[in-house]
């Protein structure tokens, strides 16, 4: 990664020194669009660094998750219904032959 960074910074400082020393119109607008890159990228920089600053904030602010005041009571079982109980009928699947009854 520092590798990548001193890479970076050899790049622009070439591109800088050399959009200085010529003076020609293409590198001064070289030189232009450096600088409004780099001033968009420290833009966006701020503006997620403050947005984090503030995810931050917000979540000490509001502290814990708020719990259940009363817990579910375990003794207390629901009815299930018995499907093999008496006197409920059992489906039955559709025959592909209608009887004659």
């Amino acid at each position: 990664m520092l590798l990548h960074l001193e890479m970076l910074l050899r790049l622009v400082s070439t591109a800088v020194d050399g959009a200085l020393t010529l003076g020609l119109p293409g590198s001064i607008l070289a030189l232009a669009s450096l600088v409004g890159a780099a001033s968009l990228v420290a833009v966006a920089v701020v503006i997620a660094a403050r947005s984090v600053a503030a995810l931050a904030a917000a979540l000490a602010l509001a502290g814990p998750a708020p719990r259940a005041e009363c817990a579910a009571d375990i003794g207390q079982l629901l009815a299930q219904s018995d499907p093999d109980a008496a006197g409920r009928p059992r489906p039955r699947a559709p025959s592909a032959i209608p009887s004659a009854a």
